[in-house]
């Protein structure tokens, strides 16, 4: 393979070849690509040329480097904005990922005073934690646990909650998760607890998410205290 008649620069050439391989699935998300001195054998290029084109693709985050592994294509990571607005199901079709959802937990529990406050319950009212653990591609990337108000979402302990819950009260029951209460994020490292759950190593980034979500009414919906695995996501501020 070899380039020479084009204004485009060469390096800029090599990067749409490999984009293109990624693109098509001859380079496969997670794939160990070929050495530069066999790229440079490829393209019939410089090692210089490889290595620029190269530099750029990580830049790009279309690669990542593995120090004394090699470089890999990156796999595709969900944007998202830090209000939790975008349910995660929207969230990975729109990133061009397949969602999946597996239900771990879901019980009703006494709440803290904070949670009192947030959500505005009654008094000796009780909340529903749904915890779940969510994958892209087939991946643990986020795991989430919702605190709901037991009087108003008291449905829920019936209802299947391994599919999109946002999609289910929209379309069931008529309450639209539009409106994002205070919203903080921090990041944090995967405990025992959490690597046995989402299956990394203990010290794993991830980003830790603390969440207030209303209804069209200004109404209290949920509470989230949510996991997201840090190499999988970027929040657009």
């Amino acid at each position: 393979m070899k380039y020479s008649n084009s204004m485009r620069p060469l390096y800029l050439q090599i990067q749409d070849d490999i984009k293109n391989s990624i693109n098509s699935g001859k380079f496969k998300h997670g794939q160990k690509i070929p050495t530069e001195s066999q790229l440079q054998k490829m393209f019939n290029v410089s090692r210089v040329t490889v290595r620029k084109a190269m530099n750029g693709l990580v830049d790009n985050g279309d690669l990542i480097r593995q120090q004394g592994i090699g470089t890999f294509v990156n796999h595709r990571k969900v944007s998202r904005k830090i209000e939790y607005v975008r349910g995660f199901t929207d969230s990975c079709t729109e990133n061009g990922l397949v969602p999946k959802t597996l239900l771990l937990d879901k019980k009703v529990m006494n709440p803290t005073g904070e949670l009192k406050k947030q959500l505005d319950l009654e008094e000796d009212e009780k909340v529903i934690l749904i915890k779940r653990k969510r994958l892209a591609n087939g991946r643990p990337i986020m795991f989430e646990n919702n605190y709901f108000p037991q009087k108003r979402f008291e449905f829920l302990l019936d209802e299947d909650l391994n599919g999109s819950l946002y999609h289910l009260l929209d379309k069931k029951y008529n309450i639209y998760p539009d409106n994002p209460g205070k919203t903080t994020l921090e990041l944090c490292v995967a405990d025992i607890r959490i690597a046995e759950i989402m299956e990394v190593d203990i010290g794993v980034p991830f980003f830790y998410m603390e969440t207030e979500i209303s209804d069209q009414n200004n109404m209290p919906i949920h509470v989230g205290h949510q996991y997201y695995l840090g190499e999988y996501y970027k929040f657009d501020i």
